[in-house]
């Protein structure tokens, strides 16, 4: 539970030059020097998100600013992160829409599942009578945008530019944002409807997998006895029981030597692998400096990468040095140039030269 709580404390960290500090049981805020700004006084919270953040006293939610004043009394049993001055909020069992003053904006007549994606939030009209429980979607301003009639319904994904994958007649199905149906495959062997990567559909048919296009037509006929998702116009399947790579029209590729990327540059880097070893790739797709065996690595942000040696956290710089030795139990990346660490004295905010600029009285 300590190691849950330090990862979410580095996460709400990322919107504001406030950052969440836990005292005993109760939350509160400091800044970038470590001055406690909104002393801890809440039962938790959220990061600052459009000058806002959610904050609970028992169980009911409301808002604050920067300043630590109340801008929305805590009285929602559920309640999200403002986008776009919107947030989703409920109350005795009822949704809603409100703005960022916690003006009603629009009841929703149904419930409301987790937050927005794309502008769109999946709603669910309770089962009456014979009539069964569907799912539908909500835009930003509470309009019920696409009528729930499906089961189960998914979430757009973020960039708004792909398709929701729901169950709908017996089929899984994928939809746009207006609630066309683009996609219709048999649901018969599929407890979920996975999400297009890099424009392709992994999808199985009898024995073999293959990759559909948002047509629903094989752009990569049925043929393999494993496969994975493309990442980065490729993808690893089993052909006659051995692993090989192919490009997005099935053409079997060379294996490529050296270290394989395996996330997005980060600071002009790139974290890549080979074989067990773990290293970065400079902007010429050459080691930086030499790969090495990491019990984790992390994409470097102020100038540090996170890393797990010998079962403890601590940090490189660019150059591969060991600039903030491996001492912590648990460590998050950096945020606006701080981050959470748990040492054997408790929580703590470091900066990127390791220094502490605050460390809890509490373990």
């Amino acid at each position: 539970m300590i190691w849950f709580n330090l990862l979410l404390l580095a996460a709400l960290a990322a919107d504001s030059p406030l950052y969440p500090i836990r005292e005993g049981r109760q939350f509160g805020f400091i800044d970038r020097t470590g001055k406690v700004v909104i002393a801890p006084r809440f039962d938790r919270v959220a990061g600052f998100r459009e000058g806002l953040a959610a904050v609970w006293v028992g169980s009911q939610g409301g808002y604050i600013n920067p300043a630590g004043e109340t801008v929305i009394q805590p009285q929602y049993s559920t309640l999200t992160d403002f986008e776009e001055g919107r947030a989703l909020v409920s109350k005795d069992g009822k949704y809603s829409v409100i703005d960022a003053k916690g003006k009603l904006v629009a009841d929703i007549p149904y419930r409301v599942l987790g937050d927005y994606s794309a502008g769109l939030a999946v709603v669910q009209r309770a089962r009456e009578g014979a009539t069964p429980s569907a799912y539908g979607y909500i835009d930003r301003n509470g309009k019920v945008v696409i009528e729930p009639k499906f089961m189960p319904a998914g979430k757009f994904p973020a960039d708004g530019k792909g398709l929701a994958a729901v169950g709908f007649e017996r089929q899984w199905c994928y939809i746009d944002r207006a609630g066309n149906i683009v996609l219709r495959l048999p649901m018969e062997g599929r407890d979920r409807a996975d999400g297009f990567r890099d424009g392709l559909l992994r999808w199985k048919e009898g024995f073999y997998w293959g990759y559909r296009d948002p047509r629903g037509e094989w752009a990569i006929k049925p043929r393999f006895d494993e496969a994975q998702d493309f990442e980065r116009g490729r993808a690893r399947v089993m052909l006659e029981g051995k692993w090989i790579l192919i490009d997005a029209q099935g053409n079997p590729l060379d294996e490529p030597k050296g270290p394989i990327p395996i996330a997005e540059p980060s600071e002009g880097l790139t974290l890549a692998a080979e074989g067990p070893r773990l290293g970065y790739l400079d902007a010429g797709g050459k080691p930086a400096f030499p790969l090495r065996v990491y019990d984790e690595a992390h994409d470097f942000s102020c100038g540090r990468a996170r890393i797990k040696l010998d079962g403890r956290f601590g940090y490189l710089d660019s150059a591969g040095n060991l600039a903030i030795p491996n001492q912590y139990y648990g460590a998050a990346d950096f945020k606006d140039c701080l981050a959470s660490v748990m040492t054997p004295d408790g929580w703590a905010y470091i900066d990127p030269a390791g220094k502490t600029v605050w460390k809890s009285s509490a373990k």
